[in-house]
C-alpha cells in the first residue's frame, strides 16, 4: 500500500483555486482536494503589514515532497507559493485502499 501525504497551500481567490484543484487531479498529482474558503492571511511584506482573503487547498496524494513542490512552482498562480508538508500518523485502511484504487 502506497503512502498518503499531506501538503497544505494557497490561493489568492476561489476561480484560480478550483483551476489548481482540477489540474492536480487531472494530471495525476492528487487524489483529493480540500478547499477551505475566505481565509484570512495576514503577513510583512518590504516591511508594511498586509492582509489578504485566501483559499487554503489541503492536497492528499502519494507523490512526494519533491514532485508536488516541482509541480507546484510550475503551476501555481503565485510567484512564491507556500507549501507545507502536514506530517500524519496514519491512515484509515479503507480510505487507502480507495487512493490505492484511484491514483
Amino acid at each position: 500500500m502506497k503512502k498518503l501525504n499531506i501538503f497544505y497551500t494557497t490561493c489568492s481567490d476561489l476561480t484560480l483555486a478550483k483551476k489548481l484543484t482540477k489540474k492536480l487531479l487531472i494530471d495525476g498529482f492528487a487524489n483529493c482536494i480540500n478547499m477551505i474558503k475566505n481565509v484570512e492571511s495576514f503577513y510583512i511584506d518590504k516591511n508594511k503589514m498586509n492582509s489578504t482573503n485566501e483559499i487554503v487547498l489541503i492536497i492528499k496524494t502519494t507523490k512526494s515532497k519533491i514532485n508536488i513542490e516541482k509541480y507546484l512552482d510550475s503551476n501555481h498562480p503565485y510567484d512564491i507559493p507556500f507549501i507545507g508538508k502536514i506530517h500524519i500518523e496514519s491512515v484509515n485502511k479503507k480510505y487507502m485502499q480507495w487512493i490505492d484504487k484511484n491514483m
